[in-house]
Protein backbone atom coordinates (compact mmCIF):
# COMPACT_ATOMS: atom_id res chain seq x y z
CA UNK A 1 0.00 0.00 0.00
CA UNK A 2 1.42 3.16 -1.07
CA UNK A 3 1.70 6.30 1.36
CA UNK A 4 -1.75 8.76 1.93
CA UNK A 5 -0.30 12.04 0.80
CA UNK A 6 -3.25 13.92 1.92
CA UNK A 7 -5.78 14.05 5.37
CA UNK A 8 -8.63 11.19 5.13
CA UNK A 9 -11.39 10.22 7.43
CA UNK A 10 -11.44 6.12 8.51
CA UNK A 11 -14.23 4.55 7.76
CA UNK A 12 -16.12 1.53 9.71
CA UNK A 13 -17.10 -0.39 6.90
CA UNK A 14 -19.28 -3.09 8.33
CA UNK A 15 -21.11 -0.19 10.61
CA UNK A 16 -21.41 1.42 7.02
CA UNK A 17 -22.76 -0.96 5.11
CA UNK A 18 -26.15 -0.89 7.54
CA UNK A 19 -26.55 2.41 6.94
CA UNK A 20 -29.12 4.30 4.93
CA UNK A 21 -28.23 7.13 2.45
CA UNK A 22 -28.58 9.81 4.84
CA UNK A 23 -27.31 8.13 8.25
CA UNK A 24 -23.92 7.59 6.18
CA UNK A 25 -23.75 11.13 5.62
CA UNK A 26 -24.63 12.36 9.14
CA UNK A 27 -22.21 9.81 10.57
CA UNK A 28 -19.25 10.09 7.49
CA UNK A 29 -19.31 14.07 8.78
CA UNK A 30 -19.72 13.82 12.51
CA UNK A 31 -16.55 11.21 12.58
CA UNK A 32 -14.59 13.62 10.18
CA UNK A 33 -15.98 16.88 12.96
CA UNK A 34 -14.72 14.54 15.66
CA UNK A 35 -11.30 14.05 14.21
CA UNK A 36 -10.71 18.05 13.84
CA UNK A 37 -12.45 19.26 16.63
CA UNK A 38 -13.37 16.85 19.17
CA UNK A 39 -11.49 17.70 23.38
CA UNK A 40 -10.19 14.88 25.49
CA UNK A 41 -13.67 13.80 26.63
CA UNK A 42 -14.69 13.36 22.56
CA UNK A 43 -17.01 16.33 22.44
CA UNK A 44 -17.58 19.01 19.84
CA UNK A 45 -19.87 21.65 19.76
CA UNK A 46 -22.05 22.34 15.66
CA UNK A 47 -24.82 24.19 15.21
CA UNK A 48 -27.66 23.06 12.95
CA UNK A 49 -27.13 25.54 10.03
CA UNK A 50 -23.27 24.00 10.25
CA UNK A 51 -24.69 20.94 10.31
CA UNK A 52 -27.10 21.05 7.62
CA UNK A 53 -24.52 22.72 5.30
CA UNK A 54 -21.57 20.22 5.93
CA UNK A 55 -24.30 16.91 5.42
CA UNK A 56 -25.45 18.18 2.47
CA UNK A 57 -29.13 17.77 3.97
CA UNK A 58 -32.27 19.73 5.06
CA UNK A 59 -33.20 20.17 8.30
CA UNK A 60 -35.27 17.49 8.43
CA UNK A 61 -33.68 15.01 6.97
CA UNK A 62 -30.52 15.83 9.03
CA UNK A 63 -32.83 15.23 12.59
CA UNK A 64 -34.39 12.23 11.19
CA UNK A 65 -30.93 10.61 10.47
CA UNK A 66 -29.55 11.51 13.88
CA UNK A 67 -32.57 10.30 15.56
CA UNK A 68 -31.83 7.07 14.12
CA UNK A 69 -28.01 7.00 15.36
CA UNK A 70 -29.06 8.11 18.31
CA UNK A 71 -31.32 5.34 18.83
CA UNK A 72 -28.50 2.97 17.95
CA UNK A 73 -26.21 4.42 20.78
CA UNK A 74 -23.87 5.03 17.84
CA UNK A 75 -23.64 9.18 18.88
CA UNK A 76 -24.87 10.99 21.79
CA UNK A 77 -25.61 15.00 21.84
CA UNK A 78 -26.32 18.02 23.92
CA UNK A 79 -28.66 20.35 23.24
CA UNK A 80 -28.04 24.12 23.51
CA UNK A 81 -30.14 26.72 24.22
CA UNK A 82 -32.29 28.12 21.37
CA UNK A 83 -30.93 31.51 20.04
CA UNK A 84 -32.70 33.61 17.71
CA UNK A 85 -33.83 31.11 15.00
CA UNK A 86 -34.25 27.71 14.88
CA UNK A 87 -31.25 27.19 12.34
CA UNK A 88 -29.30 28.70 14.60
CA UNK A 89 -30.04 25.65 17.57
CA UNK A 90 -26.53 24.28 18.52
CA UNK A 91 -25.18 20.80 20.00
CA UNK A 92 -22.86 19.15 21.34
CA UNK A 93 -21.76 16.02 19.41
CA UNK A 94 -20.22 12.61 20.39
CA UNK A 95 -19.46 9.63 18.68
CA UNK A 96 -19.40 6.81 20.48
CA UNK A 97 -16.55 5.26 18.71
CA UNK A 98 -16.23 1.80 20.98
CA UNK A 99 -20.39 0.93 19.81
CA UNK A 100 -18.47 0.65 16.41
CA UNK A 101 -17.09 -2.91 17.70
CA UNK A 102 -20.50 -4.72 17.44
CA UNK A 103 -20.97 -4.31 13.93
CA UNK A 104 -16.97 -4.86 13.12
CA UNK A 105 -16.90 -8.37 14.98
CA UNK A 106 -20.03 -9.59 12.88
CA UNK A 107 -19.29 -10.98 9.16
CA UNK A 108 -20.22 -8.53 6.34
CA UNK A 109 -22.53 -11.38 4.88
CA UNK A 110 -24.35 -11.83 8.04
CA UNK A 111 -25.02 -7.88 8.22
CA UNK A 112 -25.83 -7.14 4.62
CA UNK A 113 -28.51 -10.18 4.81
CA UNK A 114 -29.65 -9.82 8.61
CA UNK A 115 -32.56 -6.88 8.86
CA UNK A 116 -32.11 -6.48 12.40
CA UNK A 117 -28.70 -4.58 11.62
CA UNK A 118 -29.56 -2.36 8.96
CA UNK A 119 -30.06 1.36 10.15
CA UNK A 120 -32.39 3.83 8.30
CA UNK A 121 -33.48 7.53 8.95
CA UNK A 122 -36.51 8.04 11.30
CA UNK A 123 -39.52 8.75 9.75
CA UNK A 124 -39.58 12.63 10.13
CA UNK A 125 -41.96 13.09 7.39
CA UNK A 126 -44.74 11.39 10.13
CA UNK A 127 -47.04 13.60 12.04
CA UNK A 128 -45.74 12.30 15.42
CA UNK A 129 -42.25 12.27 14.73
CA UNK A 130 -40.53 15.15 17.24
CA UNK A 131 -37.13 16.64 17.13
Amino acid sequence: MSEVNYQFTPIPTHLYMCLDTNCRSVLFTLIQLSSMFAGKDGWFFRSNADMEAQCRLSRKVLEGALDALLKCNLIDFIPQPQAKGANQTSKYYKVMFEKFQIFEQVRLEELMKNPEFQINTSDYKHETFVW
